[in-house]
């Protein structure tokens, strides 16, 4: 009996809010021509377009991207409430309900407000004051 370690070791990138770039895979030969490591990467063009804000400017963006990288900008900003698998709620929300039911729209909240558009000086400042505590 064989066996080997196995381990993630993924990779995300969100390009201008509009593409998502999400797997193992490295961009090198061993990686990219199949014959060597066993890496996979997926690339996320979202249909589902939304206006946004980027730099002061309005731009148009995909839902699924946008929504990613505010979601993932206020987890590590620490903007969102801990969530505890032993905490139940009383009531169940959006999240709760299998596929394809849609989750509730998460863009008006205060907290996505701070992280809209991510190169502003107010993002940038909130990343600061995350990196100093």
């Amino acid at each position: 009996y064989v066996s080997e370690l196995l381990y993630i070791h993924s990779k995300l990138m969100i390009v201008d809010d509009t593409r998502v770039i999400m797997g193992s895979a490295n961009i090198n030969d061993r990686s990219q021509k199949g014959d060597g490591d066993s890496e996979i990467a997926l690339v996320v063009e979202d249909t589902d377009i939304v206006k946004s804000t980027m730099n002061g400017k309005r731009v148009m963006v995909s839902r699924f991207a946008t929504s990613l990288r505010r979601k993932l900008f206020r987890e590590h900003l620490g903007l969102i409430e801990p969530q505890w698998p032993h905490q139940r709620s009383k009531e169940p929300d959006s999240f709760m309900h299998p596929a394809p039911h849609l989750n509730d729209n998460e863009f008006n909240l205060r907290e996505d407000d701070l992280v809209a558009d991510p190169i502003s000086d107010e993002t940038l400042a909130l990343w600061d004051g995350a990196a100093k505590k």
